[in-house]
């Protein structure tokens, strides 16, 4: 990938690659292995950046601190998700043994930079890149890496404290459920009985505006009875996300038809049974 006009382009000429000195000359038909470091575009164009790179830090510390001066907002969500690329340039395999550790570090440094530009807001984060249930489960074989991260991401969530963020716990679904042919297994429970066991209170990242299984909730009503049993006896669950996503839907614009059916059941759910602090 070249970088060019703002963007990645893939469509460029190829780097020319030389012979290091001293080791002799290529043979017209020899056969080489070159070692290197790349990035991958997925989604299209998007590409991840090296986490150890000082701009990186930068970014962040600017973005923060104008969000701080700019907006009266309660609480600040780090965006953390589906992290597709992970500890592939030398600086980070060098530095760092897994992915996991070189997330724990990192989102250590995020947490400073949040609160160094924000004593009082509350800090929320996706959990999918630290829950050994979802993204961050144990590494089995050399091939059973997350997307291109390059290894384990296992251990991640010993960067999370639970004094500073609140965990966005998505992708609820049925653990009680059969599994469907050819479907993942569903240990979304698992997951939040995980965090509630490390100290950290939760949102859900409930309702999404489509769901492409079978068995998923068509309705607002129907989606919170479901996610309101999923959080049944956890301890610090605080609230529940009505969560769009633009792109599943076919005219690419999120639903929000669904979200007042949603929030009055929740609440319904919660005075039952005196959960009356929950947010919706």
């Amino acid at each position: 990938l070249v970088f060019s006009g703002g963007s990645f382009d893939t469509a460029h000429a190829a780097p020319v690659i030389g012979v290091p000195m001293g080791r002799g000359r290529l043979r017209p038909g020899q056969r080489l292995r070159i070692d290197y470091f790349a990035v991958s575009p997925v989604f299209g164009s998007a590409v991840a950046s090296c986490l150890t790179h000082p701009g990186v830090a930068e970014y962040m510390q600017q973005s923060i601190a104008a969000l701080s001066r700019n907006y009266p907002w309660a609480g600040f969500l780090l965006n953390y998700d589906e992290i597709r690329q992970l500890r592939n340039d030398a600086d980070e395999t060098s530095g760092f043994k897994s992915p996991g550790q070189l997330l724990a570090w990192h989102v250590k440094l995020a947490t400073r930079i949040a609160r160094a530009a924000s004593a009082s807001a509350r800090l929320y984060i996706w959990d999918d890149m630290f829950n050994p249930f979802h993204n961050a489960a144990p590494q089995r074989s050399e091939t059973d890496a997350y997307f291109l991260a390059n290894g384990s991401l296992e251990g991640s969530w010993s960067g999370l404290d639970p004094a500073e963020l609140v965990m966005m716990t998505w992708g609820p679904c049925d653990e009680d459920a059969p599994i469907p042919s050819g479907g993942d297994v569903c240990r979304y429970r698992s997951g939040l009985r995980f965090f509630a066991g490390h100290g950290f209170r939760q949102v859900v990242g409930g309702y999404y505006d489509f769901s492409p299984c079978a068995g998923c909730p068509r309705n607002g009503t129907a989606a919170a009875e479901r996610e309101h049993r999923f959080t049944s006896g956890i301890p610090g669950v605080d609230g529940f996300m009505y969560t769009t996503w633009a792109s599943n839907n076919a005219d690419h614009r999120p639903d929000y038809s669904q979200m007042c059916d949603y929030a009055r059941t929740l609440r319904a759910l919660a005075s039952a049974d005196e959960r009356t602090e929950l947010q919706v």
